[in-house]
């Protein structure tokens, strides 16, 4: 992680996705994504962070590419839903399936910018840039009380991350994988092993993100028991 800090400083980002998540206290995630199988998806089970998922604020989004490309780190502009880049492979079976995933996951990629780590790191996971505009979280519109600063990386508290993955899942434009990732990250991994308070989002003034959540939980109509929607991995929410 040093290395991320090291090369965007002195622009501050904000931790999301896995690496943040991994942070506050969940476990293992699960993610459907696809390697070099010609079976199609695949479910990956992996120790945190499969990547680092950092928010930029737009301004300083162009600016905190270039830092990295000029610390070293290398343009990876396939899906992120492609662990390894579709390229490598000739197999059009398996070409077939990367493309099929990339569509999956287009809106994010659209928002987002995705790189490897220097070579000498040693780092096998990738970095991700998130515009913050796209993840509904800035540093400048939240107390920075609601976070954990190391350097000029940022750490959203449980409450604040999963308000994030909901904004963003609810304004995608329809169903997709990555949907479904927000909704597992969000309701089996955040709400289920934190404990997170099912008033969370009471006090937001965004409606629809309070009512899918609200849906999602069964607030009104008996509540959701969190040992057993953590053990259901790969529902689609």
């Amino acid at each position: 992680m040093d290395c991320i800090a090291s090369a965007l400083s002195p622009i501050c980002a904000i931790a999301w996705g896995e690496f943040a998540m991994g942070y506050v206290g969940v476990g293992v995630v699960y993610n459907v994504s696809v390697d070099s199988t010609p079976r199609g998806y695949i479910r990956t089970d992996t120790n945190l962070p499969k990547n680092f998922m950092l928010i930029i604020n737009d301004d300083d989004f162009d600016t905190a590419i270039e830092s990295l490309r000029g610390a070293g780190f290398g343009d990876a502009p396939w899906s992120y839903g492609s662990r390894r880049n579709p390229r490598l492979f000739q197999d059009e079976k398996i070409q077939a399936i990367h493309q099929r995933v990339a569509h999956e996951y287009r809106n994010l990629d659209d928002n987002s910018a995705r790189f490897t780590f220097p070579p000498e790191s040693g780092v096998e996971e990738r970095a991700i840039l998130l515009r913050s505009s796209y993840t509904h979280l800035s540093i400048a519109s939240v107390p920075e009380s609601r976070f954990t600063v190391m350097d000029n990386i940022y750490y959203p508290d449980k409450e604040l991350l999963l308000e994030s993955f909901v904004k963003t899942l609810v304004r995608e434009p329809g169903w997709s994988q990555w949907v479904s990732n927000l909704g597992m990250w969000t309701i089996a991994y955040v709400y289920g092993q934190l404990m997170v308070d099912d008033a969370v989002l009471d006090s937001s003034s965004d409606e629809k993100a309070k009512a899918w959540f609200d849906d999602k939980i069964r607030r009104y109509s008996g509540g959701l028991d969190r040992t057993t929607v953590t053990k259901r991995i790969g529902r689609n929410w």
